[in-house]
């Protein structure tokens, strides 16, 4: 009997937000799409918690908003509302060949929101508030 070790490479690209491509299943009661895989530069990835958690830091975006929409509804949403941002992230390869991608960062620049309540895009802690008409 062989003993597999517990090995992993790390790898490491960017890519902009509108050529994710995400794969997943649609449920038959409620309808909502779980997505299962999701294809960086040809190569398709199970998506990490951690993913997950990062791409919605990134954008400003609650955690709490998943109780409402599911992960297929908030990427294509981010994918409409910012298709051009780069996005650098982290894919795991294991033993197996299987590959996750754990996690998704953006340059060192101010951190993007959309702002749901005004329909706008706005800088972190900073609101976009309607100038009067003169």
């Amino acid at each position: 009997m062989q003993l597999i070790q517990n090995f992993s490479q790390c790898s490491y690209g960017s890519t902009r937000l509108g050529n994710l491509k995400a794969y997943g299943m649609q449920s038959a009661s409620t309808g909502h799409v779980t997505i299962t895989g999701i294809e960086i530069d040809g190569q398709l990835s199970v998506p990490s918690p951690c993913f997950w958690k990062s791409l919605l830091n990134q954008f400003c975006v609650s955690k709490s908003t998943l109780r409402r929409f599911s992960t297929n509804d908030i990427l294509e949403r981010l994918k409409q509302w910012s298709p051009d941002t780069v996005i650098r992230y982290r894919i795991k390869r294991d033993a197996f060949d299987d590959t996750m991608i754990m996690a998704v960062s953006n340059r060192p620049t101010h951190q993007k929101r959309f702002d749901h309540r005004a329909g706008c895009k706005t800088c972190d802690r900073q609101q976009t508030l309607p100038q009067p008409l003169a």
